[in-house]
């Protein structure tokens, strides 16, 4: 995997007006039995990667020191070791869609918590860095 540097809120809003076509996990919890079935591609802890219409790749990773998310683009992508989330029933309003929004998500801190997209459908995806979810402590996880 080639990364290239952070990438702000501005540079990330390139992306509005494309689709996303494949969402990749890379999962850090061995033991899921805690979280239910319909849920586990979405709240387990783990590394977020989107690929775009365009071919583009955006890696989402948790910053666990200032409680937020980091995002890059990404030039390679190995898939090999990686989990295909896209047909989760989540995914069903969201792949194949157009991004028409992102904000950031702000709560006490300075840095965003996450990061929210907006597509043309009025579908909504939460990508969250959370210190205590239901399930997890100090996750990476989407909503």
């Amino acid at each position: 995997m080639k990364n290239k540097s952070l990438a702000s809120l501005q540079e990330l809003k390139n992306i509005i007006g494309l689709k996303i076509v494949k969402c990749y996990r890379k999962f850090n919890t061995y033991d899921v039995s805690h979280i239910p079935v319909n849920l586990r591609n979405l709240e387990q802890d783990g590394l977020i990667f989107l690929i775009l219409e365009d071919n583009s790749i955006i890696g989402f990773y948790p910053n666990t020191e200032s409680f937020s998310i980091d995002y890059n683009f990404i030039e390679d992508l190995e898939i090999n070791q990686l989990i295909d989330i896209s047909e989760d029933l989540f995914f069903k309003n969201i792949i194949g869609f157009n991004i028409v929004n992102l904000t950031n998500l702000y709560e006490f801190l300075e840095k965003p918590y996450g990061l929210e997209f907006v597509f043309e459908n009025n579908s909504r995806m939460n990508i969250i860095y959370e210190s205590e979810s239901d399930y997890e402590f100090d996750s990476l996880i989407i909503r």
